[in-house]
């Protein structure tokens, strides 16, 4: 097109600071205003968003522009100006609208062995993967069925609870059914579902039988169950009902990154390859996974050693205190760590990245009155740090101690009086840290 003649040069014009609004103009002139117009709504949400670093530094009123593993997380701050930061170093971001109603679950429950949990309804198998709709998410979602612990059916009335799950057996070796009405169990074999039946062989039969679902309460995995590692960089996903964790990077055989970020989109690569897309008014949360920062409730123990002076067993809890209640120290209550008994000893395994530990330790306010232990950290055989007197409701100051090329930490807890009665020691973000 021939543009008409200015009568007169153009006037120098002095470099521009792009506001906020400015950068989303010259994005939709670069050719992305189909996303930007998409859903202005949908991404108002994250026009506000606080976003917490691995040095637990608090950046706010960030509004996310784009995030891919390859390049980091680029946003714009209150100001204007651009932001750059690596997926690694980031903690948590919290959407400035996060939704505090209280969400009505009408589907099953799907619980992963990693602790994610999605509500829907299973939708068939395809090959060793579990296809399950989530309304949070979308349809046909590929989930590897070794990484499920469990499929549990809504309660009377149709409605799932997340804060007061099922408590359901351990399977065992085999897979295990679990019955309404009766509470029967059958063992056997899950060979797969679609949104009616079960195909399911029951132990010593020869084949299948079709298992019509509206009479299941849970299907509980068996066999043995991958152990939690150091995790790779992932994003751990919370939408107003669910939670999902997501590799940043493409993982083989896709080339395909896993989790993209741009503008009001986000989409995510599951297990079998396919792609869906998340309008990330449906996210409320995000938390970087296996980042510069690896909490010890994200990693399996290696060995676990618990000797009860009156002979009942107090297996470790991650997030609860040893009894099952939530973390509660000082009248405080705390989201994640570890809960023990005394006479415990827990042994993870390092790969030599990690450059310092750090927790707080206590005595669980449950406790009381008669609670009293000690506490120890070692680190390759080596006492790094101890206690010689916990008692209910003190809260020990964060300890920060080097761990670097260290391969084998240990955390004991132990009585400090001859009854070992209601020594519940809790291991508060306990995290290790990298450079």
């Amino acid at each position: 097109m021939n543009r008409p003649r200015s009568p007169r040069p153009f006037p120098k014009r002095k470099p521009i600071n792009l506001s906020r609004g400015a950068f989303r103009a010259l994005a939709a002139a670069l050719g992305v205003a189909a996303l930007l117009g998409a859903s202005s709504a949908a991404h108002a949400a994250w026009d506000n968003c606080t976003l917490v670093t691995a040095d637990m530094h608090e950046q706010r009123h960030l509004s996310i522009n784009t995030w891919t593993a390859s390049e980091g997380l680029s946003a714009t701050d209150e100001k204007g100006n651009l932001v750059n930061f690596p997926s690694r170093n980031i903690l948590s971001l919290a959407s400035g609208e996060e939704s505090s109603r209280q969400t009505v679950h009408t589907g099953w429950t799907l619980k992963l062995r990693n602790g994610d949990t999605l509500f829907g309804s299973p939708a068939g198998v395809k090959g060793n993967y579990l296809l399950f709709d989530a309304p949070d998410i979308d349809e046909n979602l590929a989930i590897p069925i070794k990484m499920i612990d469990a499929i549990v059916a809504p309660a009377a009335g149709g409605a799932s609870s997340p804060t007061s799950p099922t408590r359901l057996p351990d399977a065992g070796a085999q897979d295990l059914v679990i019955f309404k009405n009766s509470g029967d169990k059958l063992q056997g074999t899950f060979d797969g579902l679609d949104a009616q039946s079960l195909q399911f062989q029951a132990d010593g039969a020869t084949k299948d039988t079709a298992i019509d679902l509206s009479t299941v309460q849970a299907i509980v995995f068996g066999g043995s169950r991958p152990p939690r590692t150091i995790p790779p960089l992932s994003v751990r996903i919370s939408f107003a009902s669910s939670t999902l964790t997501v590799p940043l990077a493409a993982q083989p055989p896709r080339q395909r990154e896993s989790f993209t970020w741009s503008l009001a989109q986000a989409s995510l690569t599951d297990a079998l390859g396919a792609a869906h897309a998340l309008p990330v008014s449906r996210i409320n949360h995000m938390e970087i996974v296996g980042g510069r920062i690896v909490f010890l409730t994200e990693i399996d123990p290696d060995s676990e050693t618990q000797i009860s002076f009156i002979g009942s067993p107090w297996p470790f809890q991650v997030n609860k205190n040893v009894i099952g209640q939530e973390l509660r120290v000082g009248r405080n209550s705390f989201a994640r760590g570890i809960g023990v008994h005394t006479q415990s000893t827990l042994t993870y395994t390092l790969d030599g990245s990690f450059d310092t530990f750090t927790v707080r330790v206590g005595l669980d306010d449950s406790a009381e009155p008669l609670g009293a232990a000690r506490a120890s950290i070692v680190l390759d055989g080596k006492i790094l740090w101890h206690a010689d007197a916990l008692k209910p409701g003190e809260l020990s100051s964060p300890i920060t101690l080097p761990v670097k090329g260290g391969r084998q930490l240990e955390l004991h807890a132990d009585p400090a009086n001859h009854l070992d009665v209601q020594g519940r020691v809790d291991w508060i973000e306990p995290a290790l840290l990298r450079d």
